[in-house]
């Protein structure tokens, strides 16, 4: 097979990789580079700041970058033209992130370089950036999904406690997704998913069949597990704007860190990602530590230093990323039924109800001081992912090629 020139598509900096998001934004970018012979990056900057965009080019010299800025209504000037960005995407046919892309430069950008170069493939990485994509494209469209939107946005939906226009939006924006999202994908030449549940779900709800599941090859399996810090620190990464990771950390602060202090004061919950200051004010327990955003370094130092992750994540679709890093490093995890859907084969995970605080408390500080335990936990999962690890770079050279011949 030969080396292709491909376009990938993105709707926001994959950099820093400190989400889950970015994390597998960056991985598949870091794949194509490796088996293309020409890669074009067109993205959409939706919050990043200067000093991460100048650190991610300086980091991918090599890329032909193309940034586009998309104004939503937190970067608006004044509450007027915020009102009327927000008044036009509640409108519009179009769930809100999906619209401001549409209406940004980085669709222009789009036509621009496919008028300017052949590319054998658009690689477009997530379904928002499919707004990116001009409707008369000729080029095959490969789009790589993280998760099922409309099932995400019906969580977040379903998760809003008030009533009034906040839930009336929310629901507008789910039932807009469920319209849109199955006439995207049929738009796709390929769909790229990261778990047979989600495959499968596609298949079901949209009646989808182009799939191909990429799920256990984000990352390369470590040759061995980590050993075992001389700690008791759970580790918890994601930030609350995602409302599966805001129902999670609600739960590990007001469930869990109080519950494991009474059992065991030596235990330590250490969460990353940004939040909102009342995270802060309400996390009354010594146990917990709040990191907000932290550096590539800063995560590795804590993935380094935790004795298990931690993912009691209950709500949203796709796999989470969090668990599938953590196992590919041979950190023990402690998650949830709900967050192993699509990675049913890391039978190695510690599995707790929270329906069930009492059992979940049990579990977690009983695990904590079993040291042979947490290291076979570890040691199942990296055997699982070594054996189903494959060549990606092939596998996905190979999608390229299958879409070429339909063409």
């Amino acid at each position: 097979m030969t080396k292709k020139k491909v376009l990938m598509v993105l709707p926001e900096l994959p950099w820093p990789t400190v989400t889950g998001g970015k994390r597998a934004h960056h991985a598949n970018l870091e794949e194509l580079l490796s088996i293309c012979s020409g890669l074009t990056l067109n993205l959409a900057n939706i919050d990043s700041s200067p000093d991460d965009i100048s650190s991610f080019i300086s980091n991918h010299a090599g890329l032909n970058i193309s940034v586009s800025e998309t104004r939503t209504p937190e970067l608006t000037d004044s509450k007027i033209k915020k009102i009327v960005r927000m008044a036009e995407a509640f409108l519009s046919f179009f769930p809100s992130v999906y619209y401001y892309l549409l209406k940004s430069e980085g669709r222009t950008r789009t036509e621009v370089l496919l008028e300017t170069g052949e590319y054998d493939a658009i690689w477009v990485d997530h379904l928002h950036a499919m707004a990116l994509i001009p409707e008369t494209v000729r080029t095959p469209v490969i789009l790589s999904t993280q998760n099922v939107e409309s099932t995400l946005l019906y969580d977040v939906y379903a998760s809003t406690n008030t009533y009034g226009l906040r839930r009336l939006k929310r629901w507008v924006e789910w039932k807009k997704m469920q319209i849109l999202e199955g006439k995207i994908l049929k738009k796709a030449s390929a769909v790229v998913c990261l778990s047979d549940h989600d495959a499968q779900t596609l298949k079901s709800t949209y009646g989808i069949e182009k799939t191909h599941v990429l799920y256990s090859l984000l990352f390369e399996p470590a040759d061995n597990w980590k050993p075992l810090a001389d700690t008791k620190n759970l580790l918890f990464v994601g930030q609350n704007s995602h409302t599966p990771n805001r129902e999670a950390i609600d739960w590990l602060v007001d469930v869990l860190a109080p519950s494991v202090q009474d059992f065991d004061a030596s235990i330590r919950i250490d969460i990353v990602g940004s939040y909102g200051k009342e995270f802060m004010a309400s996390a009354v327990s010594s146990n917990l530590r709040f990191h907000g955003r932290v550096t590539k370094e800063d995560l590795q130092h804590l993935l380094e230093s935790c004795t298990s992750m931690i993912c009691p994540v209950v709500l949203g679709s796709g796999i989470k990323v969090k668990i599938l890093e953590a196992a590919t490093n041979g950190i023990p995890v402690i998650t949830t039924p709900e967050s192993l859907q699509g990675l049913s084969m890391l039978d190695g995970c510690i599995v707790i109800n929270r329906s069930d605080t009492e059992a979940a408390v049990t579990e977690i500080c009983g695990v904590l001081n079993d040291r042979q335990r947490l290291a076979r936990a570890a040691s199942r999962n990296l055997d699982v992912l070594s054996a189903e690890y494959a060549d990606r770079g092939t596998r996905m050279l190979r999608i390229i090629d299958s879409v070429q011949l339909k063409q």
